[in-house]
């Protein structure tokens, strides 16, 4: 599962909107912050996969904010990116030597940065162990015997259903959008109508009982949500 939430921190509206176009077309969510203050706190805020670093105004505060990032335990496994002007040997070293996992030109075409962009995500998923049991009150999943228990009692999911409701609660707190459902579940290159989700959510709801389905909650124009 590649796609998620990208938090852009940068104040150029040429890099923000050819990120954005291209990123919201393969399911990623882009969001801007524009204020250098508080980045801690939009990090918790927003919980992304990766962060960019483009402030154009004082480039040297990429690297200050991309150092602290990397310093915090907290945040030092994100993958940060820089985005630079003017891309020099030295600039690339030192972003590098601070913990950036890339430093890239403005100048980049979008869609070579979109392949990189994914690289490192996927090199990360492949650091990261998958939570194998998730609990939620009286929902427990666990993903090694692909069983569900709700209530202490077995019930019976279709191997979609499991990917979808694991995917919910692995990321539970978060609107999820059904596009980002589809290709998460079912394939990255799948092509179908993201509308076909709701009706997986629908049996998936009937499944759980009247009780654990208020956990999946709909997001009106985006998707679905799993809160505790």
């Amino acid at each position: 599962m590649i796609e998620g939430r990208i938090l852009l921190f940068g104040d150029d509206p040429k890099i923000a909107q050819g990120l954005k176009k291209t990123l919201e077309k393969k399911a990623f969510t882009l969001y801007q912050v524009k204020e250098k203050t508080g980045v801690k706190e939009k990090i918790l805020e927003f919980e992304p996969e990766l962060i960019i670093l483009n402030f154009i105004s004082l480039p040297e505060d990429n690297f200050k904010i991309c150092e602290d990032i990397k310093q915090d335990r907290n945040f030092r496994n994100i993958p940060v990116v820089l985005i630079a002007n003017i891309s020099k040997k030295k600039d690339l070293i030192r972003a590098l030597e601070i913990g950036a996992d890339d430093y890239l030109a403005k100048s980049l075409d979008f869609d070579i940065f979109l392949a990189r962009l994914r690289t490192i995500l996927r090199r990360i998923s492949y650091r990261e162990e998958p939570e194998e049991i998730l609990r939620c009150k009286d929902i427990v999943i666990n993903l090694t015997t692909r069983t569900l228990l709700v209530k202490e009692k077995p019930v019976k999911l279709t191997p979609k259903e499991f990917a979808l409701l694991y995917t919910l609660m692995k990321k539970r707190g978060r609107a999820l959008e059904r596009r980002y459902l589809m290709k998460s579940v079912w394939d990255e290159k799948y092509l179908g109508d993201p509308r076909t989700i709701n009706k997986h959510i629908e049996t998936l709801r009937k499944k759980l009982g009247p009780g654990a389905s208020r956990h999946i909650k709909t997001v009106e124009k985006v998707g679905y949500m799993f809160r505790a």
